[in-house]
């Protein structure tokens, strides 16, 4: 019997110090079966307009939540993650409903910079790299932009271009505080290019 109940106080400890928000004394709350109508009703309340589930899935959930994926008319063929937790006897909803309204003003704003530095380019924006409620309805681009929680994440094809003028472009991002994580891609070539507001320079690794 004491070997049971020390057994279960340290399941218990181990599963505390995890730093998982979905307990409640140590006890994981089920989430899997939260009608989706809830989650519908916190979008459409958010971002006033109407949304439909298209399924689960998402990404990886933790244990004592859930992802689901929904659509909206206002943003045509994008997925939209929505994050339900519990948190105490709580649940908390999470969405990147932001990082879809921002994915083409963002292409064109980097575009815009672009231009001064390579004849040709196209680019493909991911929505890797956002930490999920860190942005809210009504969100300016250039708050989004500089947000210290999130960071651009993409693809920019160039065509003939040097190192010297991909570090001028590169470096004009980081002049104006946008962090990054692009693979540039002139030709043959590959540049990976990453800038975090804690690194100490611009990391560009060159790959052939």
């Amino acid at each position: 019997m004491k070997k049971t109940i020390v057994a279960a106080m340290v399941a218990v400890m181990l599963f505390a110090n995890s730093g998982c928000n979905s307990c409640v004394m140590g006890v994981l709350v089920d989430l899997s079966n939260i009608p989706v109508n809830e989650a519908l009703a916190y979008m459409e309340e958010k971002y006033g307009e109407k949304f439909e589930y298209i399924g689960s899935g998402g990404g990886l959930s933790v244990p004592g939540s859930r992802n689901i994926l929904v659509s909206c008319e206002s943003l045509p063929g994008s997925e939209i993650l929505v994050t339900i937790e519990s948190k105490g006897n709580e649940k908390v909803y999470y969405d990147n409903f932001m990082e879809h309204y921002f994915k083409e003003p963002l292409k064109n704003y980097l575009s815009n910079i672009a231009k001064n530095y390579f004849d040709e380019f196209t680019f493909s924006v991911g929505m890797g790299g956002t930490s999920i409620g860190s942005t809210y309805p009504g969100m300016e681009l250039d708050e989004y932009l500089h947000n210290e929680h999130h960071f651009i994440r993409g693809n920019i094809k160039i065509g003939e271009s040097d190192e010297e003028t991909i570090r001028e472009f590169v470096y004009e991002l980081k002049r104006i505080g946008i962090q990054f994580w692009l693979n540039i891609l002139p030709a043959d070539e590959k540049y990976v290019a990453k800038y975090f507001c804690d690194s100490e320079d611009i990391e560009i690794e060159r790959k052939k």
